[in-house]
């Protein structure tokens, strides 16, 4: 009978570790934005937004989220177990200012070397 009790104890205290958080990250507009970086704080563990601006993720309870974009200032955030957990970013003019956007990625101006056209 210890042994029943124990398990239950376990199995429960295992399952209430992790949660399944959802939510959406859009802009100061309402825009959805697309492939916005979902981290968890301290971990490898995270996931990017879809096309309609929503993530899902496996976390545990009382996690620091980072939510991370181009031309956007990050947002950490802790989680309180609310679910949709809705986030709005904000624009960062200052960092879109020092980014050169590339055919396949981005470099900081001062990494740069030879001509550089602005469109």
């Amino acid at each position: 009978m210890l042994i029943i009790w124990v398990w239950l104890f376990v199995a429960g205290h295992v399952a209430a570790q992790d949660n399944r958080i959802t939510g959406n990250v859009a802009d100061d507009r309402g825009m959805p934005l697309i492939g916005v970086n979902v981290v968890e704080k301290g971990t490898t563990n995270g996931t990017v937004t879809d096309i309609n601006g929503n993530y899902s993720l496996q976390i545990p309870a009382g996690a620091t989220l980072v939510y991370s974009y181009i031309g956007f200032s990050n947002q950490e955030v802790q989680w309180n177990g609310q679910v949709p957990f809705n986030i709005v970013l904000q624009e960062d003019s200052e960092m879109l200012g020092e980014l050169v956007v590339i055919g396949y990625g981005t470099q900081r101006k001062v990494n740069l070397s030879g001509a550089v056209d602005q469109v």
